[in-house]
């Protein structure tokens, strides 16, 4: 799939540093990353459309996304197994996360990146703070259940379904308007 960007003017936005597949009939074929695009774009001069192909080597951001995915798998075969109680399994979880949690809140802190997600509004940590005592008490729980009743296999089919619910919820509450490509 390509998409033709008019000289001058920046491509499609990605995250991360992705690499991109810049073809120009005047500057021949360059890999160079995203941010760089804007500059190549100004050399490319006389050239009135520029080629950009979407096949891009896997950045960050995929490798991050596989990674959970595997993760969430393993876990849940492995969450399958345990003979606990949904709410044991769930505050025994949550301590370990919350372990976790402050390590990374300490590193960040002593990096000096703090920064840059402090200065939300009080709003927005009450909204944090209540999604996540929904999602990790009531939420988990449930699903630690349904994996204790019908087994990893069945309740990983069933909670594919959250996109669907997710996009249902914000309709309905927040007038969010799906068009055919946020579909697909």
């Amino acid at each position: 799939m390509r998409n033709y960007v008019p000289a001058g003017r920046s491509p499609i936005k990605t995250s991360g540093e992705r690499l991109m597949r810049i073809t120009a009939s005047c500057v021949g074929k360059l890999r160079i990353p995203a941010h760089e695009a804007r500059k190549s774009l100004k050399r490319a001069g006389g050239c009135r459309y520029l080629s950009v192909s979407r096949r891009a080597t896997m950045g960050i951001g995929e490798t991050a996304a596989l990674t959970a995915a595997l993760l969430w798998a393993v876990a849940s075969l492995l969450y399958g197994r345990v003979r606990l109680s949904a709410w044991e399994m769930n505050c025994s979880k949550n301590v370990i996360a919350s372990a976790f949690l402050l390590i990374q809140l300490g590193v960040i802190f002593l990096l000096g990146h703090s920064e840059s997600w402090l200065p939300a509004h009080t709003s927005a940590w009450l909204w944090l703070g209540f999604s996540g005592v929904i999602g990790i008490t009531l939420g988990d729980t449930c699903y630690f259940r349904s994996l204790q009743i019908l087994g990893p296999r069945e309740s990983l089919v069933v909670f594919t379904t959250a996109p669907l619910f997710g996009a249902a919820l914000g309709w309905i509450f927040l007038q969010e308007h799906l068009t055919l490509v946020n579909i697909a």
